[in-house]
């Protein structure tokens, strides 16, 4: 991140100093932001639903579709609920929404075209009458519809003037003048972000020379002892300690110092410290405690997964043997050498195994860590085909029956392999996470593009993005969808040389 600066020096944009006006009394309860707003408008919409209903009923009434009082009292009820759940599905209660009116529009005809054509059909199946009777239901669409684009109209004006007042914009706090901060601005001041803010101010206890007086021009104006002066009289929203967890004591003493005031108060995980999707808060000796990483298929997730890649090895071995046997076959009539390729990968928990492949080049002693290319001169003809349709992959099974692998999880690289100029392992910072489970045959990564040769640092990433994935979010049916699209990828034979 890159800071204003003046002939190599930071300049002191300085941002208006909070006032200090006398507190009014309960002028803090109500904080109007787009979570408030969003209630308000779902009340709103009700009303108009029940209020649309009631004037139909009386200009049209629905003698027989509503013969009793207590009839139009339950639907008076019943269907403003159902029209505002139609709204919700159709994703209208968001900022956005309401500042423009041509998706308003769009959310309330999708809305109304999935509660009035199920009401239609409800009606219809129900009570068998003619189309003829089912007018007042058209009339109180149409009515609706009106009524909704008429309100929408009139909260997008409600709306451009909160947001520019700053009313509905969330108020809030740094604390902190570091590169964190600068990202945690960056990312809420974009102008799509869907909950807009205002950022009242930057405090760090650090102030002088240790830091730079600005924050992507938001001013560093106090200390912490300032902004808990402040928000006796000013709203605060949101609180934000950007410090790095190597100051981890200086964070739980900010907390503690700021946890009387009342705003959501967020530390942001440093994405080099903590694997952010894997952490969690849990219990443990009768304490809270920050969990950065579960253990993965636990209790009965364990005996599942070795129950399918014992019984489907099985399976799949019997069923690919007289393949495997012409593949054998091929392999010894077209080149001189082994039919099996044997290679040291590292696998469950970091521990070695060797891994059974059809051999695919010539018997001549090769670089493993060099992958193999687009008409690569070392793959024989046989070779070839077998990369081409992954019947080189076959001998696998044996190494999953051997309980050296899975049928599906993260696929074993080559020990020492190279992404551009650098060792794969220190190109990609949480490749040790793939460790966490057996390698498999096929996996996530693999049905997603990256096979073949990884010949840059982003497919890299990438591939053990997925493979992370797979790790944290593993059930069943992924590994069944997982070998299902592994046999398209095969008869395809796309991205493999």
């Amino acid at each position: 991140m890159s800071r204003a600066m003046d002939g190599g020096q930071a300049v002191n944009l300085v941002a208006p100093p909070l006032t200090t006006r006398p507190a009014r009394p309960g002028v803090g309860l109500l904080r109007w932001h787009s979570g408030l707003l969003d209630v308000v408008v779902q009340i709103g919409d009700g009303l108009l639903c029940a209020l649309a209903l009631l004037v139909v009923q009386a200009l049209f009434p629905f003698d027989r579709l509503l013969p009793r009082d207590g009839a139009l009292v339950a639907a008076t009820l019943v269907l403003p609920l159902a029209w505002v759940f139609a709204l919700r599905t159709a994703g209208a209660y968001r900022l956005l929404r309401y500042r423009r009116l041509a998706l308003a529009a769009r959310d309330a005809v999708t809305a109304l075209a999935l509660l009035g054509g199920a009401l239609l059909l409800a009606v219809e199946l129900l009570d068998g009458a003619g189309w003829a009777e089912r007018g007042p239901i058209l009339g109180w669409a149409a009515l609706l519809l009106a009524a909704t684009l008429a309100a929408r109209a009139v909260l997008r004006v409600a709306v451009e003037r909160g947001l520019t007042t700053g009313t509905l914009r969330r108020q809030v706090a740094i604390i902190g003048a570091t590169d964190i901060a600068e990202s945690v601005v960056e990312t809420l001041t974009r102008d799509d972000e869907p909950n807009p803010v205002n950022i009242i101010g930057v405090f760090d206890d650090r102030r002088g020379t240790r830091v730079a007086p600005n924050v992507l021009g938001h001013a560093l104006i106090g200390s912490v002892a300032d902004l808990c002066e402040a928000a006796r009289h000013e709203r605060v929203d949101l609180i934000v300690i950007c410090l790095p967890w190597s100051r981890a004591m200086q964070i739980f003493a900010t907390m503690q110092e700021v946890q009387w005031i009342a705003a959501d108060i967020m530390v942001p995980l440093d994405p080099d410290t903590f694997n952010l999707r894997a952490a969690r808060v849990r219990p443990m000796a009768g304490q809270q405690a920050l969990e950065v990483m579960r253990q993965p298929l636990q209790d009965g997730a364990v005996l599942v997964k070795m129950a399918e890649d014992y019984v489907l090895a099985t399976l799949l071995l019997i069923a690919a043997a007289p393949v495997m046997l012409l593949c054998a076959l091929a392999i010894r009539l077209d080149s001189p050498g082994p039919v099996l390729f044997r290679q040291r990968r590292e696998g469950f928990n970091g521990q070695d195994f060797t891994i059974f492949k059809f051999r695919t080049m010539t018997a001549v002693q090769h670089d493993p860590t060099i992958g193999v290319v687009r008409r690569d001169p070392r793959v024989t003809r046989i070779g070839r085909i077998l990369r081409r349709f992954h019947l080189d992959e076959l001998p696998q099974l044996l190494n999953v029956l051997r309980g050296d692998m899975s049928l599906v999880g993260p696929r074993p690289y080559v020990q020492g392999m190279q992404v551009g100029a650098d060792d794969f392992k220190r190109a990609v910072r949480d490749y040790a996470i793939r460790y966490r489970v057996k390698p498999g045959l096929t996996g996530l990564a693999q049905v997603n593009g990256i096979r073949g040769r990884i010949d840059t640092v982003e497919a890299a990433r990438r591939g053990i993005e997925l493979d992370i994935r797979y790790v944290q979010e593993w059930t069943l049916l992924l590994d069944l969808k997982i070998l299902f699209r592994t046999v398209l990828v095969c008869l395809g034979g796309r991205n493999a040389h």
